[in-house]
């Protein structure tokens, strides 16, 4: 049998001959499997919908391979917790080789056949490019993750991107911080619109418009004669009017998701946010205040 091969300048996996030929354990489909999986980078982040993709015998056949895979010391599972105690994002790590001791002896290998490496060593040239922009990457991704209770990672290539694209427009991180807390106080209790907030959306092309998004704000003017002075003192005396803005204080924390959601926010965007939802919250009610006064 004779074997014509490609000349490889681009579009090519190098790969431990360990799974392929010495680990006689694993099924034709397990290392067709893990082959595909150790083609991408080391950051890609798949799921049995992805890998199925590039297959043509199911989803189910993949399963069954990525079980056989992780039976065999080739992935490691970690659940993760989110903040309020719930299972959170499933963690998968992929090795090129069995990593524990009990499946590499029963294959035959010695320990120092094979050196181990992270992913951020086995990826130096990404490690070389690394955004200037990490730390700010690092700061809103955290506070996306705060604000709407998910798990969203800063290393995602897809997020990076995006953040990174707003960032060198000129958008500052408190930009950011504001399209957030706006577009979770609109969509949070929002069956159809809650699944919107992600990186993909709040940070793509309509990122600007979110931001320059106008919110009626109730004008004040401060008294500047005797007869206005006279008109504020006879408000403070007037029960009435002591309960209507107890009202809308408690609607404007209502509106802003109630006090666990305000407590996961930063103290300086709070403040502004509560700023903004109160007088927003005025300007509807104020008939009901005219009244009252």
């Amino acid at each position: 049998m004779s074997t014509i091969r490609v000349e490889k300048k681009s579009y090519y996996t190098v790969i431990s001959n360990v799974p392929l030929q010495k680990d006689t354990r694993l099924s034709a489909k397990a290392k067709g499997l893990l082959a595909v999986m150790l083609s991408f980078p080391d950051d890609w982040v798949w799921s049995v919908e992805v890998l199925a993709k590039y297959f043509s015998d199911g989803k189910e056949s993949v399963r069954s391979g990525i079980k056989e895979l992780e039976a065999n010391g080739y992935i490691l599972r970690e659940d993760q917790k989110r903040q309020n105690g719930k299972l959170g994002r499933r963690n998968y790590i992929l090795y090129e080789e069995p990593q524990d001791e009990e499946n590499r002896t029963e294959i035959g290998l010695q320990e120092e056949q094979s050196k181990f490496l992270p992913s951020t060593q086995a990826a130096k040239p990404k490690e070389e490019k690394k955004s200037k922009y990490t730390e700010e990457i690092s700061e809103i991704v955290s506070y996306l993750n705060e604000m709407v209770g998910a798990s969203y990672r800063p290393s995602t290539a897809a997020t990076k991107r995006a953040i990174t694209a707003r960032l060198k427009e000129g958008f500052s991180v408190d930009d950011f911080k504001t399209v957030i807390w706006r577009k979770t106080k609109q969509w949070a209790n929002d069956p159809k619109m809650v699944q919107y907030l992600r990186p993909s959306t709040l940070f793509g092309n309509k990122f600007e418009d979110y931001l320059n998004e106008k919110e009626a704000v109730m004008q004040q003017t401060p008294p500047d004669s005797a007869e206005e002075f006279t008109k504020v003192k006879r408000c403070f005396s007037n029960p009435s009017f002591y309960e209507t803005l107890c009202d809308v204080t408690k609607e404007t924390v209502k509106q802003m998701g109630g006090l666990s959601a305000i407590g996961r926010m930063d103290e300086s965007m709070a403040a502004l946010a509560f700023t903004q939802t109160y007088k927003s919250v005025c300007s509807k009610r104020t008939e009901e205040l005219q009244k009252a006064m």
